[in-house]
């Protein structure tokens, strides 16, 4: 669809908006800037079904009502109820616009930030509230990292099957699946989809990291179950069996394994080796786990554990072994952009107007940065802007946009002032990310979050059917107290003391720290604080902490940008390392925060990721299993070959049945 298909859409709502009786289709064919006059009823009538179709996809929906009295045979009128359009009013104090910029920032770096953004906008522009900018001490962000996720949102949106491949944890096969999705939930850190197999006939729980290629979708539409909610599934996750592993691990070593441990249950079996039992429940993320420990632990029981362990470090050893592949950086041209269509920039200048009124002299730089368009764009949204309004389309019927000079005024657009309604991702964006804030310490005062469901529940109308099929929870992988001790001494700037666990040297060090920003990624938990002891910003993963003791002092560290906030910092002592993905692990490029990625021609993914420890990459090669190759420094390979090679050598002694 054209631009000229934008425009008339456009001023059929300002129309039939701006309509308090309605419209009749003579006056929308003859009057309404965009229909052709001369057209035949017939020619006009297919066009304006396919924009009453298109307005409705916007959650538009368009009141019809025949005028029986004249007898004639499209005696019809036409309107929108603007009560069925704007967003509803909802209060929006101070705090609330704050955990409202939360539950926002939650989808960040996520495949919903922009609608998470859109209703943030939407909110904030229904109820004049100031724009919360600040995120506190505390912050969550979870992330969609798999490629799978945006099309089964979709289909779960629309009732849709589809199928793809997935791959089979005990066998590794890929078998092909067709489901009617129906939830879509996050635990652990992984994003899972409930939905029924149309095989089998029943409810499965997919891995969406397991889903390899493309997500077909079909045309075959479903009905889910009624009052279906993604809870419950997620539930059921960690409450199935619990198995026992049996390992060895150097005395002194293995930190983080003894922690998990049955204490009570260790003993020595040999000089200088110590025995645990650890329970676990999630067979193939623990297998992965105790690979990448490497020789600090070796696995003796159960044989499956044993097998799974094996595995991984033969396959990362052979993969370390093998040639190095050819690496091609910008193989691939650019993409070309997916061309915009009316529907997208339609609901986009519905969102502008309403934006435009209450920022009414707002900077253009500052415009095209919050809807992340160019300025090229930009201009051409407000050049067409300029040319609606209501028919007649004289002086004072025209939108009356000004931007030449820098600041953007906007006047005379009083029909389109109101924000429309939330879609459902808008909805599931915010209501799914405020349920996730529920966890977070010190994210509002008492109730504040539970008040702000209850409301965007009634807000978001039918729509909110989506908060309950979507649900993202945030890992309460540190304990409660720590976090309100650490956030506490975040907001007085206090110092505190850490025992603290670095997992890559595998040894306890103690350091005084000035806490600084609280975030959880997906399911782990991080302090952002500067380290007094190296002099510069760190992140320490809190179910590493082992200690926190308060010590006299204030911080005097500058805080930095809430947007600095992040799992990895650049560092000029960081290792460049070039990995090549396989496909079921391109999920590492985002996890790992690559800084230039290429599709190679096989379909794999080379990526060229910073290190802070180069001893960091042989333990990420050995939990992918050979699903990656180390190509660059080219010193890297014979060391990472040789780490699993020390790794695999207390099996060579075991017999593949043990027990």
């Amino acid at each position: 669809m054209t631009a000229p298909a934008t425009e008339r859409l456009l001023n059929l709502v300002i129309a039939l908006l701006g309509s308090k009786r309605g419209r009749s289709r003579e006056f929308i064919r003859t009057r309404v800037a965009g229909y052709d006059s001369s057209a035949t009823e017939e020619t006009f009538g297919r066009m304006f079904e396919r924009d009453k179709v298109t307005l409705k996809q916007l959650g538009i929906p368009i009141q019809s009502v025949e005028d029986a009295n004249t007898g004639e045979k499209y005696s019809w009128t036409y309107r929108i109820d603007p009560a069925e359009y704007r967003l509803p009013d909802i209060e929006l104090d101070a705090d609330r616009a704050t955990v409202l910029g939360l539950a926002a920032k939650v989808w960040e770096h996520a495949s919903l930030s922009t609608a998470a953004a859109s209703a943030l906008r939407k909110v904030e522009s229904a109820t004049g509230a100031m724009k919360a900018h600040e995120v506190g001490p505390a912050q969550s962000i979870i992330r969609t990292m798999e490629p799978a996720f945006d099309a089964l949102w979709e289909a779960l949106l629309n009732h849709r099957e589809v199928t793809f491949q997935y791959r089979n944890a005990a066998t590794d096969v890929l078998v092909s699946r067709t489901v009617q999705p129906w939830g879509l939930g996050n635990k652990y850190g992984q994003w899972y989809l409930e939905a029924l197999d149309t095989t089998k006939e029943a409810a499965r729980l997919f891995r969406l990291s397991r889903i390899v290629g493309p997500v077909a979708g079909g045309s075959q539409v479903f009905s889910p179950p009624e009052d279906y909610n993604i809870g419950q599934a997620l539930d059921r996750l960690g409450s199935g069996e619990e198995y026992e592993a049996v390992v060895r691990v150097p005395a002194g070593k293995a930190q983080l394994l003894r922690a998990q441990s049955n204490h009570q249950q260790a003993s020595t079996v040999a000089a200088g080796w110590t025995q645990l039992r650890v329970p676990y429940r999630e067979p193939e993320q623990f297998a992965s786990a105790l690979a990448g420990l490497g020789a600090l632990v070796v696995v003796e029981a159960p044989a499956t554990l044993v097998a799974s362990v094996r595995q991984r470090l033969t396959n990362a050893l052979h993969a370390a072994q093998a040639p190095v592949p050819q690496v091609l950086f910008g193989l691939a041209a650019p993409p070309k952009p997916v061309k915009e269509t009316a529907v997208d920039r339609l609901r986009r200048l519905l969102d502008l107007v309403p934006y435009l009124v209450r920022n009414s002299g707002i900077a253009f730089d500052d415009v095209a940065q919050e809807f992340a368009v160019s300025h090229q764009q930009l201009s051409r949204d407000l050049s067409l802007l300029s040319v609606c309004g209501l028919p007649g389309y004289l002086h004072g019927d025209l939108i009356d946009v000004q931007w030449e000079d820098g600041p953007v005024w906007i006047r005379d657009a009083e029909v389109l002032q109101a924000p429309l309604r939330l879609t459902q991702s808008e909805a599931a964006a915010l209501l799914v990310g405020l349920e996730s804030l529920q966890v977070l310490p010190g994210a509002a005062p008492a109730g504040t979050v539970e008040r702000l469901i209850a409301e965007l529940t009634t807000v978001a109308g039918t729509e909110a059917w989506v908060a309950d099929v979507v649900e993202a929870r945030i890992s309460d992988n540190a304990s409660f107290e720590r976090l309100r001790l650490l956030q506490d001494a975040a907001e007085r700037q206090l110092l505190v003391e850490l025992d603290y666990l670095v997992t890559s040297r595998d040894e306890l060090s103690t350091r005084v720290v000035e806490p600084q920003r609280l975030f959880s990624i997906d399911s782990s938990w991080y302090l952002q604080a500067w380290c007094c002891k190296a002099q510069s910003q760190r992140n320490f993963r809190l179910d590493n902490i082992r200690v926190v003791r308060s010590v006299p002092g204030h911080a005097s560290a500058p805080i930095p940008e809430p947007d600095e906030a992040g799992i990895f910092m650049v560092s000029r002592n960081d290792v460049e390392v070039t990995l090549v993905l396989r496909p079921e692990a391109a999920w590492v490029a985002d996890a790992y925060a690559a800084h230039e990625r290429s599709v190679q021609t096989d379909g794999a993914l080379a990526v060229k990721i910073n290190f802070a420890h180069e001893e960091t990459v042989p333990k990420l090669m050995a939990q992918l299993g050979g699903k990656a190759v180390v190509c660059e420094p080219a010193a890297l390979r014979p060391t990472t070959a040789a780490w699993m090679t020390a790794a695999l050598a207390p099996y060579a002694k075991q017999p593949s049945e043990s027990t």
